[in-house]
């Protein structure tokens, strides 16, 4: 059995080893080097506790390479107190440097005899590949290729008129597991804790308000109370999309990744969708070799299981981040009522921590 991927991300890595302990070799292609995307160092991804249980299944275990959070505080501009806190002893989730678990996986992988990655030259070379009878099927998860032109341009987009600016702090040790965020006036800034003395940075600013690297890192400093800060590390930025693929499968091929979902980094939870579809379709892929059934018809039952899933997730997030952007705007949180009733809501909590952890699935 062997199935092809395109694309050389964290997704498919890790789809990839997942796979191979199945029993399913891998052949992985990929666009050349010179077009393979810059790493970025600074990039961080959280993992919802339920996730890390899965990933540890098949050998890639988190843990080891990333920092738990056990408290989570969420505060409004600059003010000294939180208007909600989540706070659990064993796990909320855990924070990892991209590129540290892309490099874990992947040297395991080329261990492996069953896994093979090659480059693609060119778009002629995706559609020959198409061809070829001896994989059970396909998943592309590259987002500029000729695959997603030719069968899977239909889709929902939403511009969110916003930059996200990301760095690293260096910063005087301590405990670092609690997990803040600040809804300034102009847009959410996340401290993410990635060790005790390092410290991620995510600001996600509107358009309208246009800052620099310097105005960033005075931003930064402005509303920090929790860290004496020795150093700024390199500061990236990119825009902020809202994604959805309405198609999932073209016969034999099946959109994955970020060719299906993109989703507002206010929650952290687009790569956690990804762990849950992963999780799905080699469940479906399992159900399909236990009952001797092709292959290729796991990617059908996949699309049924995920697709209203990954639906509804993406709309509550784009749902919480257009809350929080038009609460800035008419101060709902500044009524100390509500903040109190939402901070001592044991039933929103829980949910919400369920809903973080789990996805739908609880």
């Amino acid at each position: 059995m062997k199935i092809c991927l395109f694309g050389k991300n964290l997704t498919n890595l890790i789809l990839s080893q997942v796979l191979i302990k199945k029993g399913i070799s891998v052949h992985l292609y990929h666009q050349k080097k010179n077009k393979l995307a810059k790493i970025n160092y600074n990039r961080t991804i959280g993992l919802s506790f339920e996730n890390i249980k899965f990933l540890k299944k098949y050998d890639l275990d988190v843990e080891k390479i990333g920092q738990k959070i056990s408290k989570i505080f969420l505060y409004k501009n600059d003010s000294k107190e939180t208007f909600l806190k989540f706070d659990n002893k064993n796990s909320l989730f855990f924070i990892v440097k991209n590129h540290l678990l892309f490099d874990s996986v992947y040297k395991k992988l080329k261990k492996r005899k069953d896994f093979k990655e090659s480059n693609i030259k060119k778009d002629s070379d995706y559609l020959k590949l198409l061809k070829k009878k001896d994989f059970q099927f396909f998943v592309n998860s590259e987002t500029n290729n000729i695959i997603n032109k030719k069968f899977f341009f239909q889709n929902i987009k939403k511009d969110y008129k916003s930059t996200s600016y990301i760095s690293v702090i260096d910063h005087q040790k301590l405990k670092n597991n609690t997990s803040v965020q600040i809804f300034t006036k102009r847009g959410p800034l996340a401290f993410l804790p990635i060790s005790n003395s390092k410290t991620s940075l995510v600001y996600s600013v509107t358009d309208k308000l246009d800052i620099n690297e310097n105005e960033f890192k005075e931003l930064v400093k402005k509303y920090n109370k929790f860290y004496k800060i020795k150093k700024f590390f390199n500061v990236d930025k990119f825009k902020l999309n809202f994604f959805l693929s309405k198609k999932y499968t073209h016969k034999n091929i099946l959109s994955f990744g970020d060719t299906l979902h993109k989703v507002h980094p206010l929650a952290g939870q687009g790569f956690n969708m990804t762990v849950r579809d992963i999780k799905s379709l080699t469940n479906q892929i399992q159900k399909n070799i236990d009952l001797g059934l092709e292959l290729s018809t796991a990617i059908i039952a996949f699309e049924k299981d995920r697709k209203h899933n990954n639906f509804f997730f993406a709309y509550g997030i784009d749902f919480l981040h257009t809350f929080f952007e038009k609460e800035n705007r008419f101060k709902i949180l500044d009524n100390k009522k509500i903040s109190e009733t939402l901070d001592n809501s044991f039933f929103l909590k829980k949910i919400s921590e369920k809903f973080a952890n789990k996805g739908f699935n609880f």
